[in-house]
């Protein structure tokens, strides 16, 4: 759809046909959420943030616990250089996932920005705690092979199954119905320019795939 035109347009840094996509997505079904979202991801790649700030706020009245959206807004007003107003979205997606690395990577930067290197310091352990261990993936991944049920809901991306009743599962179930879940909005690759000196996290080291 007209959504998947624009987020794949974004990706390519193409924000002419990103708009185009976006303008025809709002006439099939005006003020979606997901239209506002990615709205709010083109103003934010092309530096206007204050558009970007109203476009996300907005998504968050009707979502308002989606983490990517705070995780967006709390990094456009860091952008913007408005350090305070930066801080209270990233605690707030700590306050629904305590190890969500992309605010405490965020609020490693946004103390530091600050001169607070207490508190830089304490996001940036827990940043280096919970990133992606490439070893422990090693080891894991003999015993993700031969159990495809854990393996599933170790995947960022994945559709929860009912379990069987009175036994263990061994594997996926083939004729089970899958249960509906609520997977949040999708980041886009940024084509935003890094602070000077600042350090990003490799792409396994994201906390939010891209839906």
């Amino acid at each position: 759809g007209w959504i998947n035109l624009a987020r794949a347009s974004l990706m390519e840094g193409n924000f002419e046909d990103a708009a185009l996509a976006l303008d025809e997505a709002d006439e099939q079904q005006p003020n979606y959420y997901k239209t506002n979202y990615f709205r709010g991801v083109r103003f934010k790649q092309l530096g206007r943030y204050d558009e970007a700030i109203s476009r996300f706020r907005l998504v968050l009245e009707s979502h308002p616990n989606d983490r990517v959206v705070l995780n967006d807004l709390g990094r456009t007003y860091y952008l913007d250089e408005r350090l305070d107003l930066a801080i209270e979205p990233f605690l707030d997606v700590l306050a629904i996932d305590a190890e969500d690395l992309t605010a405490h990577y965020n609020l490693m930067l946004v103390y530091a920005a600050q001169g607070d290197e207490l508190n830089s310091g304490l996001h940036r352990v827990r940043y280096e705690r919970f990133k992606a261990d490439e070893a422990s993936q090693v080891v894991a991944r003999k015993y993700r092979s031969s159990q495809p049920a854990d393996n599933n809901e170790a995947n960022a991306i994945n559709v929860h199954y009912r379990p069987f009743s009175g036994s263990v599962r061994t594997d996926l179930p083939t004729s089970t119905e899958p249960v509906t879940c609520t997977i949040p909005l999708g980041q886009v690759t940024r084509t935003e320019s890094a602070r000077k000196d600042e350090p990003r996290p490799n792409a396994t080291e994201s906390s939010e795939a891209l839906r």
